[in-house]
């Protein structure tokens, strides 16, 4: 058993500082620390969904996919999209409230052979040149929740599938076992929620708990490999 307890700690924190919408203006060039150009679409388009849509983000496309040319995120926030560009929680970026009220649905050609490193450094390159996008970075502190063992120590077993919960509460029962990686949350009409993953590592799932949380979540266990989790959120 692990257990998610709420703890007090210096985090890293992003502050941004984004003019108000202007999607086509303020095209500049981006270069790197080294001095050469940051890497960039071929193409890029933005749309600002207007009103914005009540269905889910939708991503796809883009390198490590079947489509690894053409990067699509629909309906999406600009804290989600400043998430993937600089590859932390949101719950760790600061910045105006339309971060996440205003939506925007971007589509982008990516040159042949980029990896998925690159593509989180053209999103930095688009988010200065389509929004003026200023930051810095500084080290506060601020609460958080941290997974650490359970009195009697690690009972999850890698790669070994926990019991699996039935049809009860509302809840669908599993059909089949979740890929690696994979996360299912699904709530009740009583607002309970069950989460449930196929293999993953517990670092990846405190990375998930901080997107869905308003604070950080921080994995302070061993390396035990991949293991599949059930967790009911009340």
């Amino acid at each position: 058993m692990h257990h998610i307890t709420a703890r007090s700690g210096v985090t890293w924190l992003i502050t941004c500082a984004v003019p108000a919408i202007a999607v086509a203006a303020c095209i500049q060039t981006t270069a790197s620390t080294e001095g050469t150009m940051a890497p960039r679409f071929d193409v890029a388009s933005v749309k600002w969904l207007q009103p914005p849509l009540r269905s889910r983000v939708v991503t796809s496309g883009g390198p490590g996919t079947n489509d690894p040319t053409r990067f699509v995120r629909s309906n999406v926030g600009l804290r989600g999209v400043i998430s993937t560009a600089f590859g932390v929680p949101g719950a760790m970026i600061q910045g105006p409230d339309w971060l996440d009220e205003e939506r925007y649905e971007i589509v982008a050609n990516v040159p042949p052979n980029a990896t998925r490193e690159q593509l989180a450094s053209m999103l930095v390159s688009l988010l200065g040149e389509r929004f003026g996008l200023v930051y810095h970075r500084e080290q506060r502190l601020t609460d958080a929740y941290e997974i650490v063992p359970g009195k009697k120590g690690f009972l999850l077993q890698p790669n070994k599938p926990q019991q699996r919960m039935e049809d009860k509460n509302g809840f669908p029962a599993l059909s089949g076992t979740l890929p690696t990686g994979g996360i299912q949350l699904y709530f009740n009409s009583t607002g309970v929620g069950r989460l449930a993953t196929g293999p993953i590592t517990l670092e990846k799932l405190a990375i998930f708990l901080t997107s869905q949380l308003s604070a950080p979540v921080v994995n302070s266990t061993k390396d035990f490999g991949r293991v599949y989790v059930c967790i009911f959120l009340l």
